[in-house]
């Protein structure tokens, strides 16, 4: 399953209001971010998808996935 995904956009505000329309229709909703730098929407069983600006420095890449395990003896095989 998936936890979370963030891609780096390059007008985060123009971004964050397409995404909030889009997802208007999927009852999906803003949950949370920093003003400049990224939001994050819910989309139902735990997981998010984000949002980055793209001239922000990025923890990793400027597409990231997060799966998520039910325990780390589940990691290890994969």
């Amino acid at each position: 399953m998936i936890d979370h995904i963030t891609i780096a956009m390059s007008d985060l505000q123009k971004s964050k209001l397409f995404y909030e329309s889009a997802f208007a229709s999927l009852g999906y909703k803003l949950s949370f971010g920093k003003v400049s730098v990224f939001w994050a929407f819910a989309i139902g069983g735990g997981s998010l998808f984000e949002i980055q600006q793209a001239d922000s420095e990025p923890p990793l890449t400027r597409l990231h996935v997060a799966l998520r395990a039910r325990r780390k003896t589940d990691v290890d095989p994969f």
